[in-house]
């Protein structure tokens, strides 16, 4: 082991001039010079304040006591060495001298150290000089703390600390805080606090404290710029509370405010990123603060909420919405169509979404910017109970749309399930409002549905009459044309057919060296080395009523399950469903528009008759519409333009939304989840690569143009 040697530490202390000692220099400062020295320090500090051109209102004033005692906390690193925070040690001074006795606390291993508090008090306890640590008071002396000692083995170091005055002004003007300085019993407190975003979404917060001894921020600064913990490790971020020692001074009452807090929220990138400066303060009495007492060795936390308005519809869980779109989706499976299924569902995330945006503060009604109709909400947004209003509004679009379609609705599962929430919801709120709440979301359903009707989604086409140009669409008899006027529909977004109209497919043409004929063979070679994994996807997105999700009912029921696996409010549920179904919506109308623009016939037929694969047949059988461009991708890609909007474009995600059939697709992004929409189409043998990149491009199109609607205020 080696043998380490140790030496003694002794603090000399000056105001104006560093006297050193060693153990060749035995001589000593007497006290009639400490006193001179006093005066000396404020001859500095004065002739300091203009060099320095510091704005301090006074010089600290001193005092003829005479030093005793100082008070030292000596640190290594980071480590307390000789000293503690809160409980300084003390070492008596020589008599009639002003430098410390030798002690053994002070017999210390050959290291750097750093002294990072240094007091000196007269007899009584009183604080008569102070080392300044930082502060206003820091630039009046050479060396400030923290100093840094490095003491040799073997050698008595002498180290000289410049002081000034204390005369018990904040002890901020010094560089430290209250408690450094003035011992008392203490409380513990501690805060916690949430941040609500503009959707409502609840995150844990990042946030700083700051403390004064008073009623607002004149009083004696007590902490500065306190930060808690935080962390993202792990699936979620998480912030730890931030506890602090508040003063008990026995000569406030008990109900008398004598501590001033500042909480102000930090941004915090990856969680919820940059936010507003926002500060919140309050005041504490001693009833309060020890009213966060629960038990002997527990304290409640001071919840601090930016943004979380109790009455918001944030506030409120959205996990009976993902029921009632678990309901619908079953019966979209086995009923419906595309367009059916698009239909309902875009309707029905606007109803959703008018029925609870008066509880929204930073958001709006759309419905007068898709209809020019305003919905009328009369009375307090605390009058309503917002789930229960979400739910009616539910069960009455459905209603109302299930009604419209020729085929038989299941509208005992409708009312069922709306009249089981609205037990549930009987214990939260009185009849009076449950019943208020239910007759808004009706209104506001049968409005929404009024204006679905003026859609003419399903008009009568006028008949198809096929061009004679080669490279022509036919439809295969007796099969009709599908769909040959909903390009002309009223779509959500105004003109949004013609706004994003692509451009014609590749010109028809038989010569093998062209570009039409070469996509088409493509298509055939790939359909000749398929893969398990290429079959699992094919089979996933084919669209087989009774028993496989149609492309509309897919990417909702996603949506869906993505509300519910990141547990988003009914505020965020609201915006994401209106979004995602009018996108999708739209997305239907603006592809079938260019499908009977360009009337482009499909593979199965050019490899058939110009390729001469006289039996060769694509795994999905061809529908009854135009090729150019692919309605599944458009679909799906407007949908994932809502959800990066959302989620963010690196967002990775599981797709379990047929899970008992096909198993489990894992996405690093949601561009990987169209890539594979994509691929169904190409490798099924179905449609041509241009057609699905551009169905993709018209989708991402609609989505954009959603996204910009103005949702916010």
């Amino acid at each position: 082991m080696k043998n380490l040697h140790k030496f003694s530490l002794c603090f000399v202390f000056m105001g104006l001039l560093a006297i050193s000692c060693s153990e060749e220099d035995k001589t000593h400062v007497s006290n009639e010079k400490a006193t001179i020295s006093f005066g000396a320090v404020l001859n500095d500090l004065l002739a300091n304040r203009a060099a320095n051109k510091q704005e301090i209102m006074d010089l600290p004033a001193c005092t003829n006591d005479e030093p005793s005692y100082v008070q030292v906390i000596l640190l290594q690193g980071e480590n307390e060495i000789v000293g503690a925070a809160g409980n300084p040690f003390r070492i008596d001074l020589v008599t009639g001298q002003i430098f410390t006795e030798e002690v053994p606390e002070l017999e210390l291993e050959p290291r750097t150290y750093t002294l990072d508090h240094f007091a000196v008090y007269n007899a009584a306890g009183g604080l008569i000089w102070l080392a300044p640590r930082g502060g206003a008071l820091a630039a009046f002396v050479e060396n400030p703390l923290p100093l840094t000692i490095e003491p040799s083995a073997g050698v008595k170091k002498y180290v000289d600390v410049p002081v000034i005055c204390y005369d018990d002004r904040d002890v901020n003007e010094y560089g430290y805080l209250f408690f450094e300085l003035n011992p008392t019993e203490a409380y513990e407190f501690c805060f916690f606090a949430n941040y609500c975003n503009d959707t409502g979404r609840h995150f844990p917060g990042y946030y700083s404290v700051d403390i004064w001894l008073g009623s607002d921020d004149s009083g004696t600064l007590l902490y500065s710029g306190l930060e808690n913990s935080v962390s993202t490790q792990g699936e979620d971020p998480a912030a730890q509370p931030l506890c602090i020692a508040l003063p008990n001074i026995a000569s406030y009452a008990g109900n008398e405010d004598y501590i001033y807090y500042e909480i102000t929220l930090l941004d915090w990138p990856g969680v919820y990123g940059d936010v507003d400066n926002t500060v919140i303060t309050g005041t504490l009495s001693r009833d309060d603060i020890e009213a966060n007492f629960d038990g002997e060795n527990a304290v409640e936390y001071e919840h601090i909420r930016f943004g979380c308005d109790m009455e918001n519809t944030a506030q409120f869980d959205s996990g009976f919405v993902t029921t009632w779109m678990d309901l619908v989706v079953e019966m979209h499976r086995t009923t419906y169509f595309n367009p059916q299924s698009a239909k309902h569902f875009a309707y029905s995330g606007l109803a959703l979404y008018e029925a609870v945006v008066p509880g929204m503060s930073s958001y709006q009604s759309v419905f007068p910017q898709l209809s020019g109709e305003n919905i009328e909400f009369e009375g307090n947004r605390d009058d309503l109970y917002w789930p229960a209003s979400a739910n009616a509004a539910l069960a009455q679009l459905a209603r109302n749309i299930l009604q419209d379609f020729p085929q038989p609705s299941n509208l005992a599962a409708i009312d069922e399930m709306e009249a089981s929430f609205n037990e549930d919801f009987m214990a939260m709120v009185s009849e009076e409002k449950l019943q208020r709440s239910i007759a808004f979301g009706q209104q506001v359903a049968n409005q929404v549905h009024n204006w679905s009707t003026t859609d003419n989604l399903f008009a009568v086409c006028d008949p198809y009459v096929p061009a004679e140009a080669p490279g022509t669409w036919v439809p295969t008899l007796p099969a009709q044309p599908a769909g040959a006027c909903l390009g002309g529909a009223r779509s959500f977004i105004t003109n949004i057919a013609a706004s994003v109209l692509p451009g014609p497919p590749p010109a028809y043409s038989e010569d093998p060296e062209s570009q039409f004929y070469q996509m088409n063979e493509l298509i055939y070679e790939i359909s000749q080395n398929l893969t398990d994994e290429d079959q699992r996807i094919i089979a996933a997105w084919r669209d087989t009523p009774g028993t496989k999700l149609n492309g509309p009912t897919h990417v909702t029921k996603l949506t869906a399950d993505l509300i519910e696996s990141e547990n988003l409010n009914l505020a965020e549920a609201s915006v994401l469903l209106a979004k995602q179904g009018i996108a999708i919506f739209d997305a239907i109308i603006a592809t079938m528009n260019a499908k009977y623009e360009y009337t482009l016939l499909w593979p199965n037929t050019y490899i058939q008759e110009v390729l001469g694969h006289a039996t060769w047949n694509s795994i999905y059988p061809t529908p009854p519409h135009p090729s150019y461009p692919a309605i599944a991708t458009s679909v799906a890609a407007a949908t994932i333009e809502v959800l990066e909007d959302f989620f963010g474009e690196d967002y990775a995600l599981e797709d379990t939304t047929q899970e008992d059939l096909f198993g489990i697709f894992y996405y690093d992004s949601l561009d990987a989840l169209i890539d594979d929409v994509k691929l169904s189409r190409t490798h099924s043998g179905l449609n041509y690569e241009i057609s699905v990149d551009v169905g993709e491009e018209v989708g991402r199109a609609v989505g954009e143009a959603v996204n910009s609607l103005n949702f916010k205020n």
